[in-house]
């Protein structure tokens, strides 16, 4: 599955010039450096026939050469444009980031979540679907803070599913990030049933703890097998954690 990232597009090495047209003006200039030195040689040297023979290959090597560093040249541009585009969506990634602190910091108190939070990082993480639950005050259960995207019927499932079973039991003991692919044997029932409705057989739960007391839980929801590495999930746990400026 595609993650649903950022589309961020660098400053052009070549501008208005794409990657072939630059290929056809870079190989251009090899052949006339080849042909000029071509026809400088011959206005420079004499006329030994030895001499004569071998200035096609010279020029031919003078051409290979030209071609060679165009292709380096190129190699190098889609090097630089590569690192443009991945620091564009770093800071791109961080700006939303920020966006999501102000706006959660901004609804603290509130019984619902921003949605605009919850779309953020459904195309952070290219998730099929987001919820949050908060723990009551006894700790015992979970209540529904906002789900997206989803109707009315879809956040009451979701609601019943966190308070009405020890959904999370395995969350609060690993306190850490857990991908599910097997939640029908690590959560309850009523959450696999939950999935398997809605065809989301993959799970990544993210703790958001407060002296090591699960106190909140983001879900992330998937169709596809989503790609966990080190770096996506050290942000994951990083957007659980903004959860904690508003429950």
């Amino acid at each position: 599955m595609i993650m649903k990232q950022p589309i961020v597009s660098a400053v052009p090495i070549w501008p208005n010039l794409t990657s072939s047209a630059s290929r056809r003006t870079l190989y251009g200039l090899g052949v006339v450096i080849a042909l000029l030195f071509l026809h400088a040689a011959r206005l420079t040297t004499d006329t030994h026939q030895n001499v004569t023979m071998y200035l096609p290959v010279v020029s031919g090597a003078v051409l290979a050469l030209c071609w060679a560093g165009a292709e380096f040249r190129l190699y190098l541009d889609r090097v630089v444009a590569e690192h443009e585009r991945r620091d564009e969506a770093l800071r791109e990634r961080q700006r939303l980031f920020n966006q999501m602190w102000q706006a959660l910091a901004d609804h603290r108190g509130n019984e619902t979540l921003p949605e605009t939070v919850l779309a953020h990082l459904e195309q952070l993480f290219g998730a099929d679907l987001v919820a949050v639950w908060s723990a009551t005050d006894d700790r015992r259960a979970f209540q529904l803070r906002g789900v997206h995207p989803g109707d009315a019927a879809v956040a009451h499932r979701l609601t019943k599913v966190a308070y009405v079973s020890p959904c999370f039991d395995c969350l609060a003991e690993k306190k850490q990030i857990l991908r599910m692919d097997d939640y029908a044997a690590r959560t309850s029932a009523a959450l696999s049933w939950f999935c398997q409705e809605h065809q989301l057989p993959y799970l990544v739960l993210c703790p958001i703890l407060v002296r090591q007391h699960l106190v909140g839980v983001l879900a992330l929801f998937y169709r596809a097998k989503p790609p966990l590495a080190a770096r996506v999930a050290e942000e994951m746990q990083s957007a659980a954690n903004l959860f904690l400026c508003a429950l």
